[in-house]
Parts: structure tokens; C-alpha cells; sequence
């Protein structure tokens, strides 16, 4: 291949999509050695993915940028909406690489693979490789190596504002301690405050627990009924991406739904607790973190749950799975083989 072939690489949704499909543009990297790559992404996430990519040599864009303006060769769709695929289309990118399920995909791309990541039979993280691999095949690399594992890089200034804050919180060095991220976007089912409440008060018992609260309605409203019955949280909140990192770095494991900050955890390369829903949309067949060094454990009610996209609530006979689930018993006996007593 011409060893300056310029790919465009786009994931337009959020944080959690956004870090499952990091090995896949890493995979591009050590399969197109000589290639101009770059990401295009959500601006607010260019910060945290930054190191990761400077690391591989991959250019970060972003939104607001005039990326059309660049002569791409190629355009790798891990997902776009369709405004993106049609700028892309517009400007005669000549290798349009997507997933084929939209009417329009079948226009704007003019390379790709039929997925249909609805049926969430795989993770998100091997349709983006799929795609990834399609590419290094229209560039006449038909030997890809195989996806390694990856590790975010430490911030050493995010770090440091790190140790600042947990110091803050009485939280040395030396100190063992666990971070429990209750809330999300409401994308998935989630447990409710009462039953984080019940796992923090019994893993204090056992090490040292923080709670993070995220910036949105909804992690502000769990945490604060998880105040409610635990009232002397130490929370960690206010903190950037980048340094939320680096406290995840510096903890014996990280407990969250299906979330952006568990996938963020779990690239740091420490161990990582998920708490899913069995509704297909959901599914952590699809939707659990991947790519890291350290696999994930997971929990999540296994029925054999009907519901497709949202849970079919009171008409389901299996409802209310989710509250039918001992959360505290196995999230204890999963934090039991992370060996973390102290």
C-alpha cells in the first residue's frame, strides 16, 4: 500500500462506544504502520483519549474542526450519524468503510459488512475490529495481526491533582480502597440506591469505599439517595475525565453499571465489577468492557429475558428480575477473588 494513505476514523457517539472502540484503531495502527491516522470523536473526549493516542501516533479531530478539508483516503465508519457518513460521501472520500444496516449506509459507504449489532451477539468492541479489519483488507493487508491488549498511560499532572484529592479525602498512598460509580445515563437498567447502599455498607466492612458521582441529573440523584442511608459517603466528584482516571489507576478495583467510567476503569487496567441488565439491548454480551489487560467480571440477572430494547416491565413474567438479584452477596463474592481484604 502507499505508505501515506490518510485514514479518517470516526466514532461520533458517547464515552462508553467511544473507548470500546479503541483497540480497533490501535489495531489499525499496528497492522498500517506507515499510515496517517487519525480519530475523529466528541471534543469534550479528545482530553482523556489523548496520551492513548499519542502513544500509537494517531491524530485526535473532533467535531468542530474543518476535518472535510483534509484529502482522506479512506473514511472507517465504527459509527457515524448520518450527516457525517453523507460530509464524507460528499467529499469523494474514495474508500468508505460502515456498517451496512440503514438505508443510507448503503448510499454514503461504498465498503463495509452487514452487521446487525441490534441482535448484540458479539461486543461492540469486535464489530468495530470487523470493521477495522475490512480496511487493512481494501489496503491489500490480508495477514492483520491480532488485537493486543491496551493500557492507558498515566497522566503524570492528572496523577498528582489525583493524590492531591485523595489526600483530601484521607487517602494516602499506602491506603486500599475501592470506587463505587452507582450511576449513568439511564441507556440500561440499572439497581437501585437501596441496593448500592446495602454493597457500600458491607464492603466498608472490608476496605475502604469512595463513591463517584458523575456530572449528570441522573448519578447526582442516586448518589444522594445513596446519602440518604449512608451518610458518611466520601465521594469523589467534580474531577475531569482525566483525573477520575487516574483515581481508578490508583484503586484495587472499580464497581459501575454499564457505564463510561467502568470501560474507562477497566482500560487503567484495574479490575472491574459490571452490573448489567439482561434486556438484549443491553446485553453484556455486547455492551461489557473489553480490550483491557485485566478481564472483567460481570453480573447481571441470567433469564432468559424477552425484551429486545426496553424492559417490558409488569407484562414481562420474569419482572422485576433486577430486584430479584442478592446484588450485595455477589458483588462481595466478586471483590472475594479480587483479594483486596486488608
Amino acid at each position: 500500500m502507499n505508505p501515506r494513505k490518510k485514514i479518517l476514523v470516526c466514532r461520533s457517539d458517547k464515552m462508553g462506544d467511544l473507548l470500546l472502540s479503541l483497540p480497533a484503531v490501535v489495531f489499525l495502527r499496528k497492522n498500517l504502520p506507515e499510515a496517517d491516522i487519525a480519530l475523529l470523536s466528541q471534543s469534550s473526549l479528545n482530553p482523556l483519549i489523548s496520551s492513548l493516542l499519542e502513544e500509537y501516533k494517531v491524530r485526535s479531530v473532533s467535531f468542530d474542526e474543518h476535518w472535510w478539508l483534509e484529502n482522506w483516503d479512506v473514511f472507517l465508519s465504527l459509527y457515524s450519524d448520518w450527516p457525517i457518513a453523507l460530509r464524507a460521501f460528499l467529499q469523494g472520500i474514495p474508500v468508505r468503510v460502515g456498517q451496512f444496516s440503514k438505508l443510507w449506509s448503503f448510499v454514503f459507504f461504498n465498503r463495509g459488512l452487514r452487521q446487525k449489532r441490534s441482535a448484540a451477539d458479539r461486543s461492540e468492541g469486535v464489530y468495530s475490529l470487523e470493521l477495522a479489519q475490512k480496511v487493512c483488507q481494501e489496503l491489500g493487508n490480508q495477514k492483520t495481526l491480532n488485537p493486543l491488549p491496551i493500557l492507558f498511560p498515566e497522566n503524570k499532572t492528572a496523577s498528582e491533582e489525583a493524590k492531591r484529592f485523595l489526600r483530601q479525602l484521607g487517602v494516602d498512598e499506602e491506603t486500599a480502597f475501592l470506587v463505587v460509580h452507582p450511576g449513568m445515563a439511564g441507556s440500561a437498567l440499572n439497581i437501585s440506591a437501596q441496593d448500592y447502599s446495602e454493597v457500600i455498607r458491607k464492603l466498608s466492612k472490608k476496605i475502604m469505599v469512595l463513591v463517584s458521582e458523575g456530572p449528570l441529573p441522573n448519578d447526582k440523584m442516586i448518589v444522594e439517595a445513596i446519602e440518604k442511608e449512608v451518610p458518611e459517603l466520601r465521594k469523589v466528584k467534580g474531577l475531569s475525565l482525566m483525573v477520575l482516571q487516574e483515581v481508578f489507576r490508583r484503586s484495587r478495583g472499580v464497581i459501575a453499571p454499564s457505564t463510561g467510567p467502568l470501560h474507562l476503569a477497566h482500560l487503567v487496567g484495574v479490575p472491574t465489577i459490571g452490573i448489567y441488565s439482561p434486556v438484549r439491548s443491553h446485553h453484556p454480551r455486547r455492551w461489557a468492557p473489553q480490550g483491557g489487560l485485566v478481564e472483567p467480571r460481570i453480573i447481571f440477572p441470567e433469564v432468559a429475558c424477552p425484551a429486545k430494547n426496553q424492559c417490558l416491565g409488569s407484562s414481562c413474567p420474569l419482572f422485576d428480575c433486577m430486584k430479584k438479584v442478592d446484588w450485595a452477596g455477589l458483588i462481595l463474592e466478586a471483590v472475594d477473588g479480587l483479594k483486596v481484604n486488608v
